[in-house]
């Protein structure tokens, strides 16, 4: 294993050299005339909400149907792309009804159409 604590024998023959051109990053000056807050603002505590059971399930419910309306309308979203990619790439092809490539007949050369299937 490489032991890490002592330098490198190799490393320490390069010279290093400064690059003129290279400027390190300055660091960032803050004003110190802060603005202090104002005496009048409220702490930060969530506000008292005063809610019914009524209202609570009414609101989760509502919550339910958006998402079940929102995943539907990706999945469809999400299918319709596939579908479009998959006619881009195979038109014709649909994973319900499977199109086969029909197999192209064999040309026939001048000698098999003038004399046929004929056998010795």
């Amino acid at each position: 294993m490489n032991n890490t604590d002592t330098p490198d024998e190799i490393l320490n023959q390069v010279p290093l050299i400064k690059n003129p051109l290279y400027q390190p990053p300055k660091p960032v000056t803050l004003n110190t005339n802060f603005n202090k807050l104002l005496p009048t603002l409220n702490s930060v505590r969530p506000p008292k909400i005063k809610l019914t059971t009524e209202e609570l399930t009414n609101w989760l419910a509502s919550i339910e149907k958006m998402k079940s309306t929102s995943d539907s309308a990706e999945v469809t979203k999400y299918q319709d792309w596939i579908n479009q990619q998959q006619r881009k790439f195979a038109p014709g092809f649909d994973f319900e009804n499977v199109l086969v490539p029909t197999t192209k007949p064999q040309d026939k050369n001048e000698l098999d159409e003038l004399f046929g299937n004929v056998s010795i």
